[in-house]
């Protein structure tokens, strides 16, 4: 049993105190934690090892009342399946339920009925999105009519009528337009009082139309039109490919690591057929149903990397030559373990006719194939088919080439099914659990295999993460632009993990102040501390590429060509490399792996027919196309083209409509910059009960230009969304957004906390935090009295009540003026002369 240890591991929102093993990463613990649970195997308390035990045991007592163990042979099972789950070699999952997800439908190109019955779905799947489109622009009409009238302040008639709110009969016209009766109006002004603001005023039923799967010819325009529009169209040239798509899902698939069977003899064929035989039975058990070959799968994983680590390119013919071998061991070594068990079931095997014809066409297609791995395949296959030919086959596992992302954490590795692997840069968790940049095991024994320098590749890769003996950004360089040794400690402690060297001198790690207050960063904005210091873009970048790396092998001093191949990446690979591969694969595998084909996105229909032919002609069982991006955005005049020239005799056109033309005017982006002293006030209030205090900047105008929001004993997550709102209030403010739009945009916003406010003169009550903060800034900057909701009988009739007199002091800061106001007097020099005022003939004029 491995070393354990516990730790705290996320789940659903969650977090549970587990006790994993020592040597896992927190991500394949989490990824094991999930599949306990799916199988009622969590607790409070929870241990890995323990409801391994507990399974392996469950599933070796079931093979025992089934007959095929006996009580030593059940522990034997029990010993060896957590021992290719702890080593990496072997991983589980429960398929989720899929009940949502229509089934795809089958249409065969070949007869005009299959390309009747495709069009009618095609024209279903066009209605469908018109249909979204549609809804979704009328439930934004419909959302406006009930906002104007919840936002209104009138009384509760008045907000009502749209011929005393202009904003409501603005939105119901608007509502009309898009296609909404006078019905939907009336009921969205209905529902606005108890309208919820995250959903919809009308729901819309979502319906989605099921994929499409069609058997058609390499440059039939039917089926590459319909995918180019749609992305949700699988071509294939193969009615059996297309068959299988139509079969039961799996509901319980193993994945199989094929990296962990290369060792310095080479590759371990006998001990990979031993894993695949032994996931074969843990799947065969875990079924519910009688036999069902498509209910449980085999999927494979580490493909990529055993190709790496034996010095062989996934492009090349010998990869997949080597591939398609291992595929075939792998099918070879299930459909045998499925005779076996049928050989050993207590009582009569129900079971469909043994597919004898689909296993004599493996064992055909593996003579073509003079690798070790196809070779033992050879003889597997010849043994289940003299056995399935006397007792059939038990719970067949099908094999499934497709890619299993949810699977690979789980079992440690970079790459499922025939996919490629990222890269060979990696993350590995220390045991204080840093996570830091490493070459993965595969790309090390290939560089080894190869007799490359792994020291000089992996500094070219992940770089040297040392600032001492860098250049252009070093020790030397850095104190002479103002560092010191406490910030460069900083950077050199984070280099460790970044990828980026902005990472390391970001304003979180050097510290704010100085960035702030020696380098002279601006508050509130994103700030390059490189630049700001003085460095350069050229020289960033070449510091950079010295200090965390490229990420890739690309490029890499002493590897040629061929070397530079065997560690390329999926974003170095070709599309037809991925097609070859899964061509040389698909003889073995029954289920095939849907390849995209990706487009541009303003591919035209006759390119996408080009690459349909161009897919089925290199093998591909599957074909999707997928634009890889959004089409271009439709650009229109602004005024109408001038008409072509029309013979004299022709009915001139009716005389033109008159137009409005909205032109947008691009405003100046410059920053206004406050002052670096700044006058402005702090409001202390309480609402809902929730303490909040609003501290203001002004320019020297009296501009508001910066505003910070204090909530000191509220949760940290939500302290910190609101310190970082103030902040982009302030940019904006700072970059000329006029504080009217604001307001307008956050008055009667409701959320938590909400309420009666105290603490404030001009305002009683609020929606929500927001609402109070730009009520108060409405009020104090804008003279908005009509977002004041004070007691109005406080104010006599002229609206300014009868004060008291109060001290300059009360309102200008002794220490912003310096004692320039010793007696509380203030001279302002900018304040209109009074005119005397000329006394009313019959009254007296006091002299003073």
């Amino acid at each position: 049993m491995p070393a354990q240890e516990t730790r705290w591991l996320e789940q659903a929102g969650r977090e549970i105190r587990a006790v994993v093993p020592a040597a896992w990463p927190t991500a394949r613990a989490a990824a094991w934690l999930e599949w306990a649970d799916g199988e009622s195997l969590a607790e409070a308390e929870f241990d890995l090892c323990k409801a391994l035990r507990t399974y392996s045991t469950r599933l070796g007592v079931a093979g025992c009342e089934l007959g095929l163990f006996d009580v030593a042979g059940a522990d034997a099972f029990r010993r060896a399946l957590m021992a290719d789950i702890l080593d990496g070699v072997l991983a589980l999952r429960r398929a989720d339920p899929v009940a949502d997800t229509p089934a795809p439908i089958l249409f065969d190109l070949s007869d005009e009925d299959g390309r009747t019955s495709f069009g009618g779905w095609l024209a279903t799947w066009r209605s469908r999105r018109a249909g979204r489109a549609a809804g979704a622009a009328l439930e934004d009409h419909l959302r406006a009519v009930s906002l104007a009238v919840r936002n209104c302040e009138g009384e509760g008639e008045a907000c009502r009528d749209p011929r005393r709110n202009a904003r409501l009969a603005r939105a119901a016209r608007a509502a009309r337009q898009s296609g909404a009766d006078d019905a939907m109006i009336l009921d969205a002004i209905a529902l606005a009082t108890v309208w919820d603001q995250d959903a919809a005023a009308t729901p819309q039923a979502q319906t989605q139309t099921p994929c499409a799967v069609v058997i058609a010819q390499a440059h039939d325009p039917l089926a590459a039109h319909a995918g180019w529009e749609t992305g949700e169209v699988l071509a294939t040239p193969s009615p059996a490919y297309a068959q299988a798509l139509s079969r039961p899902r799996p509901t319980y698939c193993a994945v199989v690591n094929a990296h962990r069977f290369v060792g310095e003899a080479g590759f371990d064929a006998e001990g990979f057929a031993g894993a695949v035989r032994l996931a074969a039975v843990v799947l065969a058990l875990q079924a519910k149903e009688a036999v069902q070959t498509s209910a449980t799968a085999i999927g494979l994983a580490g493909l990529h990397e055993t190709l790496i680590a034996q010095g062989l390119a996934y492009g090349s013919p010998q990869g997949r030559l080597e591939t398609a071998g291992l595929t075939a061991l792998a099918a070879a070594a299930a459909a045998n373990t499925a005779a076996e068990m049928a050989e050993h079931i207590k009582g009569t095997v129900a079971t469909s006719a043994p597919d004898i014809d689909a296993l004599e066409r493996m064992r055909a297609a593996t003579s073509g194939l003079a690798t070790d791995a196809a070779a033992k395949a050879g003889d597997l296959l010849a043994a289940a088919i003299a056995r399935a030919a006397k007792t059939g086959l038990w719970r067949r596992a099908v094999l499934d080439l497709a890619p299993h992302p949810d699977l690979r954490l789980a079992v440690g590795t970079g790459s499922t099914g025939i996919a490629p692997y990222k890269g060979p840069c990696t993350l590995d968790e220390t045991e204080d659990g840093t996570v830091l940049p490493v070459l993965c095991k595969a790309a090390t024994t290939g560089l080894l295999i190869l007799g490359s320098d792994v020291a000089a590749a992996r500094a070219y890769a992940l770089g040297v993460r040392d600032l001492n003996v860098a250049d252009g950004v070093n020790r030397p360089t850095l104190l002479a632009a103002g560092f010191t040794d406490l910030e460069i400690g900083k950077a050199q402690d984070s280099l460790a993990s970044v990828r980026r060297l902005v990472d390391a001198f970001a304003p979180d790690v050097l510290g704010e102040g100085f960035v702030h207050d020696v380098l002279g960063a601006p508050e509130g904005a994103d700030t390059d501390v490189l630049a700001l210091a003085g460095f350069d873009t050229e020289t960033v970048a070449d510091a950079e590429q010295q200090l965390v790396g490229t990420g890739t092998l690309r490029g890499a001093p002493g590897l040629d060509a061929h070397a530079q191949s065997v560690f390329a990446g999926a974003d170095e690979l070709e599309a037809n490399d991925l097609i070859a591969m899964a061509a040389g694969c698909m003889p073995f595998a029954d289920l095939a792996p849907t390849l995209d084909a990706p487009l541009a996105g303003d591919a035209t229909p006759a390119t996408a027919i080009e690459a349909q032919a161009a897919a089925f002609k290199a093998g591909a069982p599957l074909v999707r196309l997928i634009r890889v991006a959004a089409p271009p955005a439709l650009h229109l005049p602004e005024e109408e083209p001038a008409p072509a020239a029309r013979p004299a005799s022709a009915t001139p056109p009716p005389p033109p409509q008159e137009r409005i033309v909205e032109r947008i005017v691009e405003r100046d982006r410059t920053r206004r910059r406050l002052p670096d002293r700044r006058k402005g006030y702090i409001q202390k209030a309480s609402v809902g009960g929730h303490k909040v205090y609003l501290h203001t900047g002004e320019y020297d105008d009296g501009e508001l230009g910066e505003v910070f929001i204090d909530m000191h004993k509220e949760g940290a997550a939500f302290r910190s969304v609101m310190n970082n709102f103030a902040v982009a209030i302030s940019i904006g403010l700072q970059y000329g957004v006029p504080l009217e739009e604001f307001v307008d945009a956050f008055v009667y916003t409701r959320f938590e906390p909400a309420g009666v406010v105290t603490g404030n003169d001009s305002i009683r009550s609020s929606t929500s935090i927001l609402d109070y903060i730009f009520r108060e800034l409405g009020v104090s900057y804008l003279d908005r009295q009509d977002l004041a909701n004070a007691d109005p009988d406080a104010l006599n009739a002229d609206g300014l009540g009868e004060p008291e007199p109060m001290p300059v002091a009360k309102f200008i800061s002794k220490g912003f003026s310096r004692g320039a106001a010793p007696d509380n007097l203030l001279f302002l020099p900018n304040a209109r002369k009074w005119k005397a005022v000329e006394p009313q003939s019959g009254t007296d004029s006091a002299e003073g």
